[in-house]
């Protein structure tokens, strides 16, 4: 069935995190990904989402590049980020993927983003965008952990103030980036940070509650962009809590879930951010959404692949 996951990938759906950020990189496809692509079962022909120009703003979940060098691990254990994996299966000769995405970027730097690519493009240095990706979000719950943990939402103005500007910043980019014509833009809900390695461990029942409660107060409003023409909205909230609580299991080895971290069959390479594993299974749920939403026919991520990825 067109669009439809492998099994193995279906109770995994969308996944998670993120966050840090480095700085802007620009990828494209070599000849011998493309050969390697090529000999894909599904065909790219018939596809309506144009990955010619692709153009991605957030943080260190869509640009883990240097990820290794930062937290002195090899860079193999990250590989690709999820949306650099999507366009190696869905890009063709001649695409590049441009990463504005920046370490530790809070929502207050999404206009900059946005901001740079347009300067660099009206200089002829950046090309006009077909696609338009943004993840943001996690890196303010970070920052204000403390405070949304000690209060539900509507009981302090200081902490609903942190989930309303991080709305209001994303409303605004994606005001700006739907005004350009036929540009379809593919936008993230913020992730858990509770259920992260690091957060697993420091955060009390009631702080977990509070995050939580004030976390889907934020993605609900972002969910309400799924209705909206050219736009796709990666949920990833509700499963990145199922496969934290059910390891999806590849080639009969399960993952190892969190607070365990750092290793190839782990899913987190780090305290925060996924591993080459979890990042090909966040592109397949991206795929998965993709397919669905625009009737594209883009290659999973097989098995194979993901044991290969966790070293099974």
């Amino acid at each position: 069935m067109p669009g439809a996951p492998p099994p193995f990938i279906r109770p995994i759906g969308a996944l998670w995190w993120g966050v840090l950020f480095l700085p802007s990189l620009r990828h494209s496809l070599s000849a011998l990904t493309l050969a390697a692509l090529a000999l894909a079962p599904s065909s790219l022909a018939a596809q309506q989402l144009d990955f010619q120009h692709s153009i991605c703003f957030g943080d260190s979940l869509t640009n883990n590049d240097f990820l290794g060098l930062v937290y002195g691990k090899p860079q193999s254990l990250y590989q690709e980020d999820p949306f650099e994996a999507v366009f190696k299966k869905a890009g063709q000769s001649g695409n590049t993927l441009n990463s504005y995405a920046l370490a530790g970027a809070q929502s207050r730097q999404l206009a900059t983003q946005i901001d740079t690519y347009e300067f660099l493009e009206f200089l002829g240095l950046a090309p006009t965008a077909t696609l338009f990706h943004i993840e943001m979000g996690g890196n303010d719950f970070f920052a204000n952990e403390l405070l949304l943990g000690a209060y539900a939402p509507g009981v302090n103005a200081q902490a609903d103030a942190v989930v309303d500007r991080l709305l209001q910043r994303i409303e605004s980019a994606l005001k700006r980036l739907r005004g350009r014509k036929g540009v379809e833009v593919i936008l993230w809900t913020v992730p858990d940070i509770t259920l992260t390695p690091g957060r697993m461990l420091t955060l009390n029942a009631q702080q977990r509650a509070n995050i939580q409660a004030h976390l889907k107060r934020c993605n609900d409003r972002i969910r309400a962009f799924r209705g909206r023409p050219r736009m796709a909205v990666l949920d990833f909230v509700p499963l990145q809590r199922f496969v934290v609580s059910n390891p999806p299991v590849i080639q009969g080895n399960p993952l190892i879930p969190p607070p365990a971290f750092g290793d190839y069959d782990h899913i987190h390479a780090d305290d925060v951010h996924p591993t080459a594993v979890g990042n090909a299974l966040i592109a397949n749920a991206m795929i998965q959404l993709l397919n669905q939403k625009f009737g594209e026919s883009i290659p999973f991520y097989s098995e194979q692949e993901l044991a290969d990825l966790a070293r099974f």
